[in-house]
């Protein structure tokens, strides 16, 4: 499966209709005064996603499960959870 081709507006959507998160466009840049948005955030007080997210939760997935097939979170922690797992 394409990572890139797997992330698709439908997906998204489910992402965030699953999880109550936002989604935000990648090109929606980070300022210094929010912190809304900012990658230094504790997961457990973001409100909002981007693809670079997206990318680690199936990243994440595959580790996990060692299949191919994107499941969806059951809530925001889970999507959180999965998506730090990629990097662990």
């Amino acid at each position: 499966m394409n990572l890139y081709k797997a992330i698709t507006p439908k997906l998204i959507a489910q992402i965030e209709k699953a999880t109550g998160l936002i989604f935000i466009k990648d090109n929606v840049a980070e300022g210094n005064v929010c912190y809304a948005n900012n990658v230094a955030l504790r997961p457990e007080f973001k409100s909002s996603f981007r693809k670079f997210d997206v990318e680690n939760y199936i990243m994440g997935l595959y580790k996990l499960q060692n299949t191919q097939k994107i499941t969806l979170p059951k809530d925001a922690t889970t999507f959180w959870e999965i998506a730090r797992f990629k990097n662990s």
